[in-house]
């Protein structure tokens, strides 16, 4: 059963969503979402919604999930299994909202960063509204066919497809303290950014801070069993033709182009993503500095 929390204004505004545990063994959002209504005392216009856990039988056995990755499956008509059941019930909540923030968290650790889209005006404006300075494009564009991007189709990209202005906040290293209070502060001025609240622990950053920005232009899958030749690291850039993995038959996996690697995890599930190279794109105020 998916439990979820709602707080409404007698004032017009907007309606944000706020999830975690998409991933059942990701604590950060849970953390940080309890730790958010603990504290709400009131709500100024607008509404917000958390869904705390979104895969409850996967958080209960502290597994990334049961069936299927949940936060790939949005796409498909499949209704089978524990994640195909859930994304049916959370739809609704995704077509629904106006904003979409989705926190989790990764094995790489233990930058912080947001996942964004497709940098329009709105978007921008709401993922700047936190304090985190990094950001990560491209997903979707590193999908090197569209069935694949169809297959990896998560919460945000099936939100935006109904006009919700979204982000996923990746709060660091999933047992990390620091991931739970990036969840909770991101929560906070996100909601004062557009105006849910007014008198938070934590405001909107308006600081406006140079922003890096990693896009992504290559997704590596691990097809079988393999391993890494080397304990790669978030945002390590490497050489086009570094060898990076070997599978067990010997065949060596290389670099396919020059970058930076985006959340290199050795033991993802089979035709899981093993790891993202991507390119640094510096924004526009620090290229003028």
């Amino acid at each position: 059963m998916i439990k979820t929390h709602s707080y409404h204004s007698e004032n017009e505004g907007p309606h944000l969503l706020v999830t975690g545990a998409v991933h059942g063994n990701e604590l950060c959002g849970p953390e940080g979402i309890k730790r958010v209504m603990a504290k709400l005392q009131k709500i100024e216009r607008g509404s917000v919604t958390f869904i705390p856990v979104c895969n409850p039988l996967a958080h209960e056995k502290n597994v990334r999930f049961i069936d299927t990755n949940l936060n790939r499956s949005f796409s498909t008509q499949d209704t089978s299994g524990n994640e195909n059941k859930l994304k049916l019930v959370l739809r609704p909540y995704l077509e629904r909202a106006d904003y979409l923030m989705d926190i989790h968290s990764y094995t790489a650790g233990p930058d912080q960063f947001i996942c964004a889209g497709d940098k329009s005006e709105d978007e921008w404006a709401f993922i700047q509204a936190s304090s985190i300075a990094k950001y990560i494009s491209g997903f979707q564009r590193g999908r090197q066919s569209e069935e694949e991007r169809q297959l990896a189709k998560g919460t945000t990209e099936y939100a935006r497809e109904h006009g919700t202005i979204a982000f996923t906040l990746e709060c660091g290293q999933h047992k990390d303290p620091a991931s739970i209070d990036a969840a909770e502060r991101t929560i906070w001025q996100i909601m004062d950014f557009l105006g849910i609240v007014k008198d938070g622990p934590f405001k909107a950053d308006t600081t406006q801070k140079s922003r890096a920005v990693y896009d992504i232009q290559h997704t590596e899958y691990r097809t079988r069993e393999g391993r890494f030749l080397q304990p790669w690291r978030q945002f390590q850039y490497v050489e086009a033709g570094t060898e990076m993995a070997e599978y067990e038959d010997g065949e060596i996996i290389k670099a396919a182009i020059s970058g930076y690697l985006i959340m290199p995890n050795e033991k993802v599930p089979l035709n899981g993503e093993w790891f993202f190279i991507s390119e640094l794109i510096e924004d526009e105020k620090r290229k003028a500095a």
